[in-house]
């Protein structure tokens, strides 16, 4: 006996889990004829967010589609600025019977408690697939990304904005750079002869260890973890060995001891502020 119609037509969804700049996906293809098993027909799928790299994805997701596909749908998280930029370029390129949509984050967090994922665990583009084919209570945001004209010009008057403020605080940031560097120099030498004054190590040293008294009064031990945990784990102790010896050797005397405490108090200020968004 010959199979009906019914028994070929079925549905794709496709899973986007985009991050900057690329998205992995995966294709799950479902049945409308319960007795055939629905099953991946792509679990992986890479591509980066450029014309050829969107059009070549969506190229090999309609490898997969003939007559009897009734629906293709594209479906992901929402992920602020990663995602509305290839959301809006697969929607301008739908064909017929295709459609886009973002994933509803409340049903997401539900969807990710209900099957035992930590509230940390990302959705990868496999789950968000057979989530969407598997879940008929799947619930989406209808609403897209807002592009027209006015908001074009808002966004664009924003980013010269923020660009501006960035050049001014950059601007700010090298000063208060080469006012601490010249009082280092006046004060504590020896720091800038071993370590970059803008560096996250250099300014975690100062702070905890103001003159080159304060470090000959430490221990090796105490200020190379200082030093360690400042630079993500990348100091090595011979950079404190050299720091030891220039500072035993020092000609700074000590009648400097309580005003460079004093001068170098705004070092925290560096730490909070500044070195969170300007230093690498």
């Amino acid at each position: 006996m010959k199979n009906n119609i019914f028994s070929k037509q079925y549905d794709l969804f496709i899973g986007l889990d985009v991050s900057k700049g690329k998205a992995d996906a995966a294709i799950y293809k479902r049945n409308r004829d319960r007795n055939v098993k629905s099953k991946f027909v792509r679990k992986a799928i890479k591509f980066k967010f450029t014309k050829p790299g969107v059009d070549e994805f969506l190229d090999t997701v309609r490898h997969y589609k003939d007559e009897d596909c009734l629906s293709v749908l594209f479906a992901m998280e929402v992920t602020g600025v990663y995602s509305d930029n290839v959301y809006m370029y697969i929607r301008d390129h739908l064909q017929e019977s295709e459609s886009v949509k973002f994933l509803d984050t409340k049903f997401v967090d539900r969807w990710r408690d209900a099957h035992g994922y930590a509230k940390s665990d990302p959705l990868d583009a496999k789950t968000i697939a057979q989530m969407c084919a598997t879940d008929d209570d799947a619930r989406y945001v209808e609403k897209a990304p807002n592009y027209n004209e006015e908001n074009n010009k808002k966004g664009h008057a924003n980013l010269k904005l923020l660009t501006h403020r960035y050049q001014q605080l950059n601007k700010q940031l090298n000063a208060e750079y080469n006012r601490l560097s010249a009082q280092c120099e006046k004060f504590f030498p020896e720091l800038t002869a071993v370590f970059s004054i803008r560096s996250a190590t250099a300014l975690a040293i100062l702070e905890a260890y103001p003159t080159a008294h304060h470090i000959i009064k430490s221990s090796k031990n105490e200020v190379f973890n200082v030093a360690y945990e400042a630079s993500k784990h990348r100091c090595k102790e011979a950079k404190i060995d050299d720091l030891f010896d220039l500072c035993e050797n020092t000609i700074v005397t000590r009648v400097f001891y309580s005003l460079s405490r004093a001068k170098f108090n705004f070092c925290s200020f560096f730490e909070h502020f500044f070195v969170k968004y300007f230093i690498f």
